[in-house]
């Protein structure tokens, strides 16, 4: 599940909880700017703590840097 994935993005100050959003960041998907809530996983998923930057819930995901 992506609340325990190191490609989930969230807000700097968000609780990483199942229902928190953030984003993708995993390469291959981050182009599509995907939002996902820590409820969320895929084939993608690599154990760790999720990063954090502004913008990661918004609707739109804010673009990862060197979009």
């Amino acid at each position: 599940m992506c609340v325990d994935c190191r490609w989930w993005q969230i807000e700097p100050q968000a609780i990483a909880t199942h229902q928190t959003t953030g984003a993708c960041r995993e390469p291959d998907m981050s182009v599509v700017l995907l939002r996902v809530t820590g409820n969320s996983g895929c084939g993608k998923f690599a154990s760790g703590a999720p990063s954090r930057s502004e913008g990661a819930s918004g609707k739109p995901p804010a673009p990862p840097p060197n979009f």
